[in-house]
């Protein structure tokens, strides 16, 4: 008892200058840096107890101020995602309070991250558009008031990247280079600007124009410390795909690595060290990862694509098959996978099908795409 009374007689002048709810706040705080030190030691029970507490702390502190510290919600947010995984949960913290703090710009690109995520889920086209575009203007909506912040800036960019990257999987690269141009004129008002955030842009962008030298000089320098469970594995995961594009599948496999080390539960970047595994000739390895893979990710069809991809590269028509039916079964409206099943059939003789494939990604192509170019090249030397 005598201990409890001392520690409130030392916080009671903290509590007196910020009010019951910043107390609150400031426990949050604690439980929410104790959360990020044992996800970093692997205490991942331990970890779901403090940012259990930190949720409980934020939410309380609303109880006496909802708009004294309008930075709760986004902690709100943040804790509700990692224990939920719900972008709809963390999105009603940050509408909260921008009903109660309105237009401000920490919220506003809160607003913009859950909006985003929210449409990376959506299987509907015309939804998927309409989210996206809305994430977008509400990140710009927050550059207004603070145009040169680097968090801001890299929030809007990875919109745009994953944008490039779905266009390029659904061979609507024509819609990259407007994208692009979007990208490079935010980072002309950063020129001076060299926070970590910016720099892994740089990195990304670097990448998605296949520029691989410069995205591994870039994403190298700012990933250098070991890889932590909450972090966004995205970035480390263009890194190895940057090495394998570079032939260097040894330090692709060892980005790879460090990251399953501590979150076996990634696919993205385990589906890569397959990928490098079969390319340096390490296929016992790569078959281990790969029945991994068809277990805990069939639906990775992107994936499914490539491994097929590679397979066709190497001559070994019959494993390509089955990986580029697969992925081609997953999204039979993907017409780079069509082509690819028309590639592999002309290379075991099979003209019948190599057509079948070839009308069908036609059919599926953007018109005046190099990929409708491309099937009506092959259909013409098909003939018949």
């Amino acid at each position: 008892m005598k201990k409890v009374t001392f520690t409130l007689i030392l916080l009671l002048p903290f509590i007196q200058g910020c009010g019951l709810s910043g107390a609150y706040i400031f426990f949050g705080d604690k439980a929410w840096n104790n959360y990020k030190e044992a996800i970093k030691n692997a205490q991942y029970d331990e970890a779901q107890t403090y940012v259990k507490a930190a949720y409980g702390n934020y939410k309380d502190s609303l109880t006496y101020d909802e708009k004294r510290y309008p930075m709760v919600y986004l902690k709100l947010a943040e804790t509700s995602y990692v224990m939920r995984k719900s972008p709809s949960e963390a999105l009603g913290w940050i509408k909260r309070g921008l009903t109660n703090v309105p237009d401000n710009q920490h919220l506003m690109a809160g607003l913009g991250k859950y909006t985003f995520y929210t449409a990376k889920l959506s299987k509907n086209d015309r939804k998927y558009e309409k989210l996206i575009n809305e994430a977008k203007e509400h990140y710009r909506a927050s550059l207004i008031s603070d145009p040169l912040d680097p968090d801001f800036n890299a929030g809007l960019m990875k919109v745009f990247f994953y944008e490039i990257e779905k266009n390029k999987f659904e061979a609507k690269e024509s819609k990259n280079k407007f994208l692009i141009t979007q990208v490079e004129e935010l980072f002309e008002n950063l020129v001076d600007i060299n926070s970590k955030s910016i720099e892994e842009a740089r990195g990304v962008l670097a990448f998605l124009k296949a520029d691989y030298k410069l995205a591994i000089e870039k994403l190298s320098l700012v990933l250098l410390e070991g890889y932590t469970r909450y972090e966004d594995s995205r970035s480390r995961y263009y890194l190895a795909r940057a090495y394998v594009e570079s032939k260097r599948y040894d330090d692709a496999v060892s980005i790879a690595t460090d990251v399953l080390n501590n979150n076996d539960e990634d696919f993205r970047i385990r589906g890569e060290r397959v990928i490098a595994y079969y390319l340096m000739g390490d296929t016992s390895a790569g078959a281990l990862d790969l029945e991994w893979m068809e277990k805990k990710s069939p639906k990775y069809h992107e994936f499914y694509y490539r491994l097929g991809y590679l397979f066709y590269k190497q001559n070994l028509s019959k494993k390509a098959q089955l990986y580029l039916l697969k992925a081609y079964r997953l999204d039979g409206e993907n017409g780079n996978y069509a082509f690819a099943l028309g590639e592999n059939y002309l290379l075991e003789g099979n003209t019948r099908a190599a057509r079948k494939f070839f009308d069908r990604a036609a059919a599926a192509a953007p018109v005046g795409s190099a990929l409708e170019k491309r099937s009506q090249q092959r259909l013409t030397e098909i003939g018949g």
